[in-house]
């Protein structure tokens, strides 16, 4: 192993050491005000830094929880800085993913002809990292504008073919699949062997719950029929069986989808009890096989990509807390929407 694969392990294993405890996240959710959350987590080595001049007394909720998120693109950002550059294609997988929530974003208020501000609180390395100037970037008037100054980059295709008509839910997808297409390369070009076969499962995993989750939206919020369905999920790379996700689109109803799941090897995903739980257990999934991988491995690459994964869930672990103490709910509720290691 490298020096540099040594040396973002030994920071990874470090950062994730100070992860929020079970009796830590039993507290915050007793906590009942912003100032309260804000002292705790200024305890917490992770988070010292982004709160280390924020005023608890006039912070507001939706500022809290760009600050968690500035903390997660801190912690990122130190890591990124230990990628082998042999492998840097995997490495900016992240970044990519970042570039498209911004490019949704700015086309999103090209769209609706305003010019909002974009509260993205991402670090100087992580920016200078992007294959376009963000900043540049958020100045742009219209769609034309915007066409030329991503002439130059990987997204231009797809953008150009929206010119006459943007249809956002249809460039999500595509960006999505552009996504996805570079992740999977990413790992196949840069590792063999064992490696690759962990890192895809830990992709081609997600992959599959996401889709689930997806068609579960579909059906249960919009009553989607199959043809809608298969126009805004990825299925490319799911293990999922091709006969069960197609029954699973042509199902009437959420009900009779999640009917189907049941009677499939992802019954895990259903509550006897409450029936559907389904995005808490897509995350406690995800949860599980990053901790392992994190309590287990040694390699850099498994260690980077599960750090992201376990410290967004701390982040969203965080935010929860916030919304229930927001909405009032008490601490037993704010807990059960919680994954953390016990």
């Amino acid at each position: 192993m490298s020096v540099s694969s040594n040396a973002l392990c030994s920071k990874a294993k470090a950062m994730y050491g100070t992860r929020i405890k079970e009796d830590e996240y039993l507290d915050l959710c007793k906590k009942r005000s912003i100032e309260e959350i804000v002292a705790f987590l200024k305890t917490k080595k992770n988070y010292q830094e982004v709160l280390e001049n924020v005023k608890a007394d006039n912070l507001r909720r939706y500022t809290l929880e760009l600050t968690l998120k500035e903390a997660y693109f801190k912690q990122w950002s130190k890591l990124l800085k230990y990628s082998s550059n042999k492998e840097i294609s995997f490495y900016l997988n992240e970044i990519v993913q970042v570039e498209i929530e911004v490019l949704l974003y700015k086309v999103q208020m090209l769209r609706l002809n305003t010019f909002e501000s974009l509260d993205y609180p991402l670090p100087d390395y992580i920016i200078k990292k992007m294959s376009f100037n963000l900043y540049q970037l958020l100045d742009i008037p219209n769609f034309d504008e915007l066409l030329s100054f991503m002439k130059d980059t990987k997204y231009y295709k797809i953008l150009y073919s929206f010119k006459d008509s943007i249809d956002l839910n249809e460039l999500s997808k595509q960006l999505t699949f552009l996504y996805y297409d570079g992740y999977i390369s990413s790992i196949t070009s840069c590792f063999k062997g064992r490696m690759q076969k962990d890192l895809l499962n830990i992709v081609y995993t997600s992959i599959e719950l996401n889709t689930i989750a997806k068609i579960y939206r579909l059906k249960k919020y919009f009553n989607a029929p199959k043809e809608r369905i298969q126009k805004e999920v990825f299925i490319k790379y799911n293990r999922i069986p091709k006969h069960l996700i197609l029954e699973m689109m042509e199902a009437i109803n959420a009900e009779e989808m999640m009917e189907i799941l049941s009677k499939s090897k992802y019954q895990f995903l259903i509550d006897d009890d409450e029936f559907i739980y389904i995005e808490y257990y897509i995350d406690q999934i995800k949860f599980n096989l990053a901790k392992r991988y994190m309590h287990f491995s040694n390699k850099a690459t498994i260690i980077y990509i599960t750090y992201c994964i376990l410290s967004q869930i701390e982040v969203d672990n965080l935010i929860h807390i916030i919304e229930g103490m927001r909405y009032g709910k008490d601490s037993k509720s704010i807990e059960e929407t919680l994954i953390y290691e016990s």
